[in-house]
């Protein structure tokens, strides 16, 4: 599960997410793992644009201590 990913406002738009992104996927198959899962806003359309464009997946969609989250995950390998 990815917790938590940033770009700071003024550096967003140049590739840093995706190469973080990238970088926790080759951590994650590195250790065996399988799948990678990650959770946002519904209303984070770049995000989720982003997420879909390198590979993952929605699943379901939930409210969340008064946040609407939408699940997502990629499949490694």
């Amino acid at each position: 599960m990815l917790e938590s990913v940033a770009v700071m406002p003024c550096c967003q738009g140049r590739g840093i997410g995706r190469l973080l992104l990238q970088k926790a996927e080759r951590y994650a198959l590195d250790k065996g793992v399988k799948a990678l899962h990650l959770n946002t806003h519904v209303l984070m359309k770049e995000n989720i644009s982003l997420y879909r464009k390198i590979g993952y997946s929605a699943g379901r969609r939930v409210s969340e201590a008064g946040f609407e989250r939408l699940y997502m995950c990629k499949l490694l390998s």
